[in-house]
């Protein structure tokens, strides 16, 4: 029995985000250390536009992960690869992105997730 609503809310995280729906987020580490998590990934989002005030699609997938499911958490600043399928199928195959250091990686104050905004690697 769950003792209130917030850890029975962190406990569905299992379900919705690293359920059925998940894909697998592959993070590497400032360190090397890499890890694969199940999330749900978003390929574009909505923002809204300084300059207009109008809002805008960006191109750049998001993920949400659960943050107890994480061994270590992106700091700001920190140098993160993280590799996604290029669409919404395990079969897919991945694509290299690094953290976005321009979007803080966000935290969730009370239900325990993380959210990952991407840019694409270049490549070398």
């Amino acid at each position: 029995m769950v003792d209130n609503l917030r850890e029975a809310s962190e406990s569905a995280l299992e379900c919705t985000l690293e359920g059925s729906w998940a894909l697998p987020a592959e993070l590497t580490d400032p360190d090397g250390t890499t890890t694969i998590y199940q999330g749900q990934v978003m390929f574009s989002y909505m923002d809204i536009r300084p300059d207009t005030g109008e809002p805008v699609v960006i191109e750049n997938p998001v993920v949400t992960l659960r943050l107890s499911s994480m061994e270590r958490v992106p700091e700001h600043g920190e140098v993160w690869v993280v590799r996604i399928p290029n669409k919404p199928s395990l079969s897919a195959p991945l694509v290299t992105y690094v953290l976005d250091k321009s979007k803080a990686a966000r935290k969730d104050g009370s239900l325990g997730i993380i959210t990952l905004y991407l840019k694409r690697a270049k490549q070398k």
